[in-house]
């Protein structure tokens, strides 16, 4: 990142594989990472929360696995904070990909109409990494709900919005995170709703 006052909290939510050992290798000599792992699966929730409860910093960015940030990312964001310092959180583009950056053209950043009924209808206007919250506005509305195992993000998002938190949408035309679409995990999208 060109920005270069941030730390990074990996959460290992008691993975089954070598993961634990890969981070902890990778990392070791950088101390801006701190690595924690469940001695049980508790969830996405629980492990965003535990995240969350662990740092340091003033805002806070989520990112799952197979998220990637752009290397102006965090600058983008800060500074776009530091001219809007009346918000709570504040959204950002989002491109995608299927296996390397660039092999995909759709670009999330369909902001219009009403935001509090397009997530009640499932129709996400945005995604978790687009998001950077202020810290104090993640403890004011008690973080992540734990007894959601999916759809984490959304409720919050929901929430934040039933409660009128301020926030803006970046006008800003570069792309500074990228969601990697994968094809084969929703064969049928009726059901996958119908689960949510």
């Amino acid at each position: 990142q060109t920005y270069k006052n941030w730390e990074c909290i990996i959460i290992d939510d008691f993975s089954s594989d070598n993961s634990a050992k890969i981070i902890q290798n990778e990392i070791k000599d950088d101390r801006r990472f701190y690595f924690f792992k469940n001695i049980i699966n508790k969830g996405g929730s629980y492990s965003r929360n535990i995240g969350l409860n662990k740092s340091s910093g003033d805002y806070i960015l989520f990112l799952d696995s197979d998220d990637i940030l752009s290397n102006t990312c965090l600058e983008n964001r800060i500074f776009f904070f530091k001219n809007h310092k009346n918000l709570d959180y504040a959204i950002f583009k989002m491109g995608t990909f299927y296996k390397t950056i660039g092999d995909s053209k759709l670009i999330w950043s369909d902001f219009g109409r009403n935001h509090l009924n397009r997530f009640l209808s499932h129709n996400l206007p945005w995604h978790t990494m687009m998001v950077l919250w202020k810290k104090s506005t993640l403890i004011e509305l008690d973080g992540f709900q734990e007894s959601f195992k999916r759809s984490q993000d959304v409720e919050l998002h929901t929430r934040a919005l039933i409660f009128n938190f301020k926030y803006q949408i970046s006008i800003n035309k570069k792309i500074d995170c990228f969601f990697r679409i994968d094809s084969n995990r929703i064969k049928n999208y009726f059901d996958f709703l119908s689960k949510d």
